[in-house]
This record gives structure tokens, C-alpha cells and sequence, in this order.
């Protein structure tokens, strides 16, 4: 399920992705893994936060360079 937040995310991994940072003549690439959740009846600020790092670590252990919703 594509929900507006997990696309804004995507957009903004995606164009991360195409940017460097140039150091001392080398280029350096540069990505972004994101983790999110969306809101539900009940959620706490603390539910949703623990959510969202899950989803984040989620990302990274499953290569980096995505989003988690």
C-alpha cells in the first residue's frame, strides 16, 4: 500500500540519490534509507516514533538506500 507519505519519502530518497558532496576532488555519493508509519486510531507519539526507528533499521539492514513504511 502507497500511502502519501511513503511517496513524498520516496521522492525525496530518490533525489537525494542523485546528488554528491565533492571532497578534496573525490566524489562522494550520497543516499538516504527513511522509516516511517502512518497514523491509526490510538497511536501515541511514543508508539509511533518506535514504529517509525523499527521501520528505519528495517531499511538499513535490508541494504540501505529505501523506504520503510
Amino acid at each position: 500500500k502507497h500511502t502519501v507519505g511513503k511517496k513524498i519519502a520516496e521522492r525525496c530518497r530518490e533525489a537525494i540519490e542523485k546528488e554528491y558532496i565533492m571532497h578534496e576532488g573525490t566524489k562522494i555519493s550520497v543516499t538516504i534509507t527513511i522509516g516511517g508509519c502512518s497514523y491509526y486510531q490510538g497511536a501515541t507519539k511514543d508508539i509511533m516514533l518506535a514504529k517509525a526507528d523499527e521501520h528505519l533499521y528495517e531499511g538499513k539492514q535490508a541494504g540501505k538506500n529505501r523506504v520503510i513504511m
